[in-house]
């Protein structure tokens, strides 16, 4: 057995924190932007000659190294394979390349991705338009790493929570799949009395009518999110200074997924006394968009049964409408891959970090059948979000179970033996 325990060192030292830079090379190269890594997902979305950099392409990589994102509010790590060997990276991320005889890659990945460094990260993090945590103020950061051997089972048994995760997450894309193609139809063509999709326009054109959203059915009106809303607005700079280990949910950009909200990555808050925190608390069946940071356009609508306190985050825009059963028709019609987010999509502004602003989301437009068509159109969609919500809780039943792994594990609390094999569920049991 053993625990992380001993004298502290520094972060810098036992992660072998670097900066590698590209020297000139030959044809093109994958660069890895801060923003092409989303939870599991790493997937660069560009390739570049020498001549080409960007500015911040100023790290390259090789199997073994762990990035970790610089910027607050942000907790993208990224484990380094061999099929990555000579790829690029910004200079958003810091670089570790740890010796192995000191630090197992795999362990420093995970407790990079822990809630303790995460407390220390947002604590170091400066800056007044992108905070962010400095090379320096990182390599300081105390740590205490147990024996090589008992990091790689740690590693093991994390990366076997994480496999769980990924695999159900997996089941969600499908079915995000499914939920696409009948929300094209139902959008599109809408549902008749009895249920059924109407003809397409091809076969009965008289039952179509042009509007701001291409042809709609006859029957349906065609409205502005500005005509439809008492408040669109969001969250404001600063609330970093109100974090807690408890608290109000604090709703942030990885917060908003496509057409569900998931709180497996939680922060808390107490909020401000007056009138910020009034205003952009969240109530049920409140509309979110992310706006800004990461997965700009994705929406969300907050269930009807919704009753924790919350508030929304700079990045996240809150859309209160005055008849509250159209947030849902709403966040169906404007998620990624429903036919509304191609205005989301359009209405982005800037080019290497895209954003959206209120006015944007008040000139969304939104299709608005009658109420009996509406909520016909709502339970068409119902069982395929119940599948949803389901694999959703799933997913976040399995975070938890790897937070309170991760926590226990890293500090020692449960002691690991390196001869046996320990499954998650094992580890748990002895909390």
């Amino acid at each position: 057995m053993s625990e992380a325990t001993g004298p502290s060192r520094s972060l810098g030292t036992e992660g072998g924190l670097t900066a590698r830079r590209p020297l000139p090379f030959l044809g093109k190269r994958l660069y890895l932007a801060t923003a092409d890594v989303e939870g599991a997902r790493v997937m660069p979305s560009a390739a570049h000659t020498f001549e080409e950099l960007p500015a911040r392409a100023g790290l390259v990589l090789e199997p073994g190294d762990v990035l970790q994102a610089k910027m607050a509010e942000t907790d993208k790590a990224v484990l380094v394979s061999d099929a990555m060997a000579g790829w690029l990276a910004s200079t958003g991320f810091a670089q570790f390349s740890p010796d192995p005889a000191v630090t197992d890659p795999r362990y420093l990945f995970q407790w990079l991705r822990s809630d303790d460094f995460w407390r220390v990260k947002e604590r170091l993090c400066v800056g007044s338009t992108q905070r962010a945590i400095n090379q320096s103020d990182l390599a300081g950061v105390p740590v205490v790493f147990p024996d090589v051997p008992v990091q790689a089972r740690i590693a093991e048994i994390l990366s076997m929570a994480d496999e769980a995760i990924e695999q159900t997450e997996a089941l969600i894309a499908k079915t995000q799949q499914i939920k696409a193609g009948l929300m094209h139809d139902l959008f599109t063509r809408g549902v008749t009395a009895d249920g059924q999709l109407r003809p397409p326009r091809a076969e009965a054109p008289q039952l179509y009518k042009e509007s701001p959203l291409g042809w709609v059915p006859q029957e349906w009106q065609v409205l502005q999110v500005r005509e439809l809303t008492s408040l669109v607005t969001s969250g404001s700079r600063g609330w970093a200074a109100f974090y807690s280990i408890e608290g109000a949910l604090f709703v942030r950009s990885q917060n908003v997924r496509m057409g569900y909200l998931d709180f497996s990555d939680r922060q808390h808050v107490v909020p401000p006394p007056g009138s910020e925190g009034l205003r952009t608390k969240l109530g049920p069946l409140d509309l979110l968009v992310t706006i800004t940071g990461n997965n700009v356009g994705n929406v969300a609508c907050v269930p009807a049964t919704w009753n924790d306190d919350a508030f929304v985050s700079q990045h996240v825009g809150l859309v209160r409408f005055h008849d509250p059963a159209l947030a849902e028709l709403a966040g169906n019609f404007l998620v990624p891959g429903s036919p509304g987010n191609q205005q989301l999509v359009e209405a982005q502004y800037g080019q290497s970090k895209p954003g959206l602003n209120l006015n944007n989301l008040r000139d969304l437009h939104l299709p608005i059948p009658g109420v009996t068509e509406r909520e016909l159109i709502v339970e068409c969609l119902d069982a395929t979000v119940a599948q949803l919500e389901a694999e959703i809780s799933y997913v976040a039943e399995l975070a938890a179970l790897k937070r309170g792994l991760m926590a226990d594990l890293f500090t020692g609390r449960v002691p690991v033996s390196v001869d046996s094999a320990l499954e998650p569920k094992e580890v748990a049991a002895n909390v």
